[in-house]
């Protein structure tokens, strides 16, 4: 019965939207106003003061009848049929630095971190908000076949492989298995936040275990003692090292906490870095909280194993990417590093 009201009240949105009885933002438009002037007028007039009152585009405010047909058409969609973005740091030898290679990025550089999934490269650090952390083993062909697929958390998988002398884990076919440290982020794009996964393994696992370590140690006070906060309780700066040996160079992540503008007294925090409620005062969302909402249910979703990582055709992460060096019949030396 219930459902059969929703369906009833979206069908009448619909009609009333069709037949112009619904309101029309722009219908009523001064000859000497523009698009933008218009919307935001009709639209802000109705949203909470804090959201009135920040700085977001224009583009973010959007008529009433779009409101009322939120998500329409996308009833169907399942969280398995779209792909988790996936993040990386460009190495020299990344196909996006290949003009002849399909992955091919204009303007891109060693160094850069990349949403591989779209192609948009972030030139500077990126910041980021981790909600869920997870151990997984993913499968790649050998011979730099590419990705063969994720094996899920359960370590079991590598029972059947055997260690070569890279301290590899080699399947009887083979195929490598990697332990890889999966984070799964929102990350900051302007005013957005946009869900994406950040893999580290080889090397970049002790990077991972750091960030962790920083994580894990944070603890607040609450009316039953000392706790510790969720993931999601602080942003973090990635940004990106250089390092190098006699084999080559190529490029780490660097997480850091993010300095808070000691002027900014909103929230009220004695805190000297940033935390998710510093962002949601910036954004002007201290009422709903969307953010915080958005972080919870990723969260969630990752936890549960309802969302897909985009792991792509080629790992951008295989040592043989990394750095500027000609692997040999055997692959790279013992050294070989990768984020």
């Amino acid at each position: 019965m219930l459902a059969e009201k929703q369906a009833k009240k979206e069908r009448e949105t619909m009609a009333n939207v069709t037949s112009g009885k619904a309101p029309m933002a722009f219908s009523d438009k001064k000859e000497h106003e523009s698009d933008a002037e218009v919307k935001v007028s009709e639209t802000k007039e109705n949203l909470p003061v804090s959201v009135k009152e920040n700085h977001l585009p224009e583009r973010f405010f959007a008529p009433d009848e779009m409101e009322a047909l939120g998500g329409a058409g996308q009833e169907n969609v399942k969280i398995t049929d779209t792909l988790l973005p996936r993040l990386a740091i460009l190495q020299s030898l990344s196909p996006q630095l290949k003009e002849k290679k399909v992955e091919y990025i204009p303007g891109a550089s060693a160094g850069d971190w990349c949403d591989v999934s779209v192609g948009e490269v972030f030139k500077e650090g990126i910041e980021v908000l981790p909600c869920h952390f997870s151990t997984q083993y993913i499968q790649w062909k050998k011979n730099r076949g590419g990705f063969a697929g994720n094996l899920g958390m359960d370590a079991s998988c590598l029972r059947d492989t055997t260690l070569d002398e890279k301290r590899r884990n080699i399947l009887p076919n083979g195929d490598i298995i990697m332990e890889t440290a999966t984070w799964f982020v929102l990350i900051r794009v302007g005013y957005e936040w946009r869900r994406a996964f950040l893999p580290f393994s080889v090397t970049g696992l002790k990077i991972s275990r750091k960030w962790m370590t920083l994580i894990r140690a944070e603890k607040l006070l609450g009316k039953s003692g000392w706790f510790t906060p969720p993931m999601f309780y602080r942003p973090w700066l990635l940004s990106v090292k250089e390092e190098s040996n006699d084999q080559g160079e190529w490029y780490v992540a660097s997480p850091a906490r993010i300095p808070r503008d000691p002027a900014d007294v909103n929230p009220k925090s004695p805190d000297e870095f940033k935390t998710i409620y510093h962002l949601m005062a910036e954004m002007g969302d201290t009422d709903n909280k969307y953010l915080l909402k958005e972080a919870q249910q990723f969260y969630i979703e990752a936890r549960d194993n309802l969302v897909v990582g985009d792991m792509g055709t080629e790992d951008i992460n295989d040592p043989a990417n990394a750095r500027n060096i000609t692997p040999g019949s055997g692959g790279l030396t013992d050294n070989s590093k990768q984020m």
